[in-house]
């Protein structure tokens, strides 16, 4: 009884789920457990393999019903006439129990072994029709989320590890195009930017905004910027107005950082450049008022415009050798700076560049610079010094202007010109001297200077135009030098206090009257001396120079020691026409220096002089002499 209650259910099992492994051993009691396990493994062996897809499913599922109508049919009649042994019914009840037998097992590690990306599953026996469907539905499932795994898993692979594994573990990473990446890390504050890791170098695109940006969400949150290495461009604006962003780390690699890139970030207060940069475009660092420390790398060869416009805090800046121009307003308006450390190699400022720098004191201007625009230096209400290096040829409009504590201006031998209004309204300016390469001082050069006492204008200035001078009125005296052919309308105007005028008659009697009367005010009170040829006469000495002395420094022979010069106290131009090249003359005065470590000999230096004239004399010509210098 107890056999036919357990055949019983079980054709009632296999009616119920429709399938065909129950009816097999209905009808085929009498079978082994041996054959059943292998009717049992093929189909799973060929599930496996294949991956039937849904539709393949289906279709069994259609013939299903038809294979139980016929199952219903025999198995009635078969129960009655066939009853198996208590036995056999073990047997099939422990086959139910144990399967899949010891060979299907053999079999699916074979089938692993030949998939070795499908996840592993284990396969239920078949003896029941419950058994067989439940693993298919399994196993399709599976089938699906591997699929899904296998196409994630390429795109994870494009992801590099960021810089700080930490910080990627805890930031959440977000794609920016095809080949960028950005994780924030809330708790931190921190935004890294990286690139796919099947790219060696990415540019991240230029944007209209900062609010373009994907991370521009997080505008507020942002203390700390991470750009990773192989990223070679930082974007236009792309942290511009990151109000509480503190610090930055730029790779090796970058090569440009765009417009207003960090422009407006108030809290960041360091900044390092590295090497690899050679493009920091306009406004780059504008405005970033905390910041007080820059240090530019040494691949920069141009400070855009306005790339530190406004850092309110800065107090000193380095300019790297490489860095060749100063673009406009690079440093206006920082009101802190107090100190400029040049680079050997800048040629070239341009407008606003140094403007209302108001806590520069000093400002030495580099022999390397040719060109000084237009109000580099107006509105440094506390320089106090500036000296103007040899090398420019070309100055703008108001270049110093406004320099209201500014007293003391010395021009290098080799400047060339004195641009236009470049040192007017100065209120504390009391004495000029401008050497004899200066051929043109422009309109209103020192106008409103009321201070000012003392003007030396050197032998070789050709031309002062019209207002240069205007409204100087403490200045009492001043020799206009034999070299000059041009003088513009009220180019000494408004000198309340002018008495004499010292200068060469030839220059009054090339020009019209009205004009040269113009040149001055209330020409009928003024004193003109004309100036006499100049009866200068000049030869070379034999200068001896101990050599215990040279080995520890250089050794300067004033003008006074190298020649015997009349009349005594001439000012002298000259240059060195031949000779050593440790011995050196100076171009504005004549002094000879020789060089430390000169060895011992005796050395035949030629130089030509002339003299630049005086309040007697006019300027002389050119005269060549030897000066012969004994190192022992």
């Amino acid at each position: 009884m107890k056999v036919k209650r357990m055949l019983a259910g079980i054709v009632a099992m296999a009616m119920t789920m429709g399938m065909t492994s129950a009816v097999v051993l209905a009808d085929e009691t009498e079978n082994t457990p041996e054959e059943t396990s292998v009717v049992e493994t093929a189909e799973p062996k060929e599930k496996e393999t294949k991956k039937p897809a849904a539709k393949e499913t289906d279709k069994k599922e259609e013939k299903k019903p038809a294979e139980v109508k016929e199952t219903e049919e025999k198995k009635p009649v078969e129960t009655k006439e066939t009853e198996p042994s208590e036995t056999e019914t073990k047997e099939t009840a422990e086959t139910k129990e144990t399967a899949p037998s010891k060979p299907e097992e053999k079999e699916t590690a074979e089938t692993k072994a030949a998939e070795p990306a499908e996840p592993a599953k284990t396969e239920p026996a078949e003896s029941s029709e419950e058994s067989e469907t439940e693993p298919a539905e399994t196993s399709e499932a599976e089938n699906n989320e591997t699929a899904e795994q296998k196409e994630k898993q390429p795109e994870e692979a494009e992801r590099p590890s960021v810089t700080d594994k930490k910080t990627a573990k805890k930031a959440v990473i977000s794609p920016f195009g095809d080949d960028l990446f950005y994780g924030f890390d809330e708790a931190s504050g921190e935004l890294t930017i990286f690139k796919s890791e099947s790219k060696d170098k990415v540019a991240m695109p230029n944007k209209s905004g900062a609010d373009a940006y994907p991370w521009y969400a997080n505008k507020d949150k942002v203390t700390k910027v991470i750009v990773d290495k192989g990223i070679t461009t930082i974007g236009d604006y792309a942290f511009s107005g990151y109000g509480k962003l503190k610090s930055v780390s730029l790779s090796s690699g970058l090569t440009t950082i765009g417009k207003c890139a960090f422009s407006e970030c108030e809290k960041l207060d360091n900044v390092v450049i590295p090497n690899s940069v050679t493009e920091v475009n306009d406004g780059a660092f504008m405005r970033c008022n905390d910041l007080q420390d820059v240090t530019l790398g040494n691949g920069i060869t141009l400070i855009d415009d306005s790339m530190f416009q406004e850092c309110t805090s800065l107090k000193t800046i380095t300019i790297p050798n490489s860095v060749k121009i100063i673009g406009s307003g690079a440093f206006y308006g920082c009101t802190r700076l107090r100190f400029i450390n040049w680079g050997k190699n800048v040629t070239e400022l341009y407008g606003l560049a140094f403007s209302g720098c108001t806590c520069l004191t000093d400002v030495t201007i580099p022999n390397s610079v040719t060109y000084i625009s237009d109000s580099v230096f107006e509105g440094c209400t506390h320089l106090f010094s500036v000296t103007i290096g040899s090398g420019v040829k070309s100055m703008g409009t108001g270049a110093f202007r406004g320099c209201t504590y500014l007293e003391k201006i010395t021009f290098c031998y080799g400047v060339k010109e004195i641009g236009h209004a470049a040192f007017s309204s100065l209120p504390f300016l009391s004495e000029v001297v401008i050497p004899g390469s200066v051929e043109t001082i422009h309109q209103r050069a020192f106008e409103k200077c009321p201070n000012l006492k003392k003007i030396t204008l050197g032998y070789g200035v050709k031309e002062i135009q019209a207002d240069a001078f205007w409204f100087c009125p403490k200045v009492e005296s001043i020799v206009i030098p034999s070299s000059v052919t041009k003088l513009g309308r009220q180019a000494f105007g408004q000198m309340e206090s002018l008495k004499d005028v010292y200068m060469d008659k030839a220059l009054s009697e090339s020009m019209e009257h009205d004009d040269f009367v113009n040149v001055f005010v209330d020409f009928n009170k003024l004193n003109f001396v004309w100036l006499k040829d100049n009866p200068f006469v000049v030869s070379g000495k034999k200068v001896k120079v101990k050599a215990k002395k040279v080995k520890k420094k250089a050794i300067t022979l004033s003008a006074g020691s190298a020649y015997k010069v009349t009349p005594a106290g001439t000012v002298l131009n000259a240059v060195k026409v031949s000779g050593n090249k440790k011995i050196t003359v100076n171009k504005l005065n004549g002094n000879i220096t020789v060089a430390k470590k000169t060895k011992k000999g005796t050395y035949k230096i030629k130089v030509k002089i002339m003299s630049t004239g005086n309040a007697t004399y006019k300027a002389s010509g050119w005269k060549t002499v030897t000066v012969t210098i004994k190192v022992k």
